[in-house]
């Protein structure tokens, strides 16, 4: 259960980060808190697996809340040298998810890669790349 919880709220990561960069090209404001409440509405009408179950206005708070926990734990694991390629395969997964194909995905992580990187770290630096 906190595996799939973990696999949802990444999935909601890669989404907040690509709009929070095509806002930014986009000279437009990016709110989480609307942003959320339209991602889980997508996620409930489209039926797939969703973060939160029974969401409403009135407890998006706890759920963003939730996330910044989730997001503070999963950004701040200490990374190995073994761990690097399943950081740059999680990258990949996430651009993949947001509609890149496969090549142009890993084309553009094994350019931005490095070591000393976090995953968040190489995605943004990668949707960045693509978006210019």
């Amino acid at each position: 259960m906190r595996k799939a919880r973990s696999s949802n709220f990444k999935e909601f990561h890669y989404q907040v980060e690509h709009n929070k960069q095509f806002a930014i090209k986009s000279s437009t404001s990016f709110n989480l808190q609307d942003f959320a409440l339209d991602y889980l509405r997508k996620c409930e009408k489209n039926e797939t697996d969703c973060p939160i179950v029974d969401f409403t206005e009135a407890n998006i708070e706890s759920f963003i809340t939730s996330y910044y926990r989730w997001k503070k734990q999963y950004l701040n694991e200490s990374k190995s040298i073994i761990d690097f390629k399943e950081t740059q395969n999680d990258a990949i997964h996430a651009l993949i998810s947001l509609g890149y194909s496969s090549s142009k995905a890993k084309e553009v992580v094994l350019k931005q890669s490095n070591q000393r990187l976090t995953a968040e770290e190489i995605i943004k630096k990668a949707i960045i790349s693509l978006l210019e």
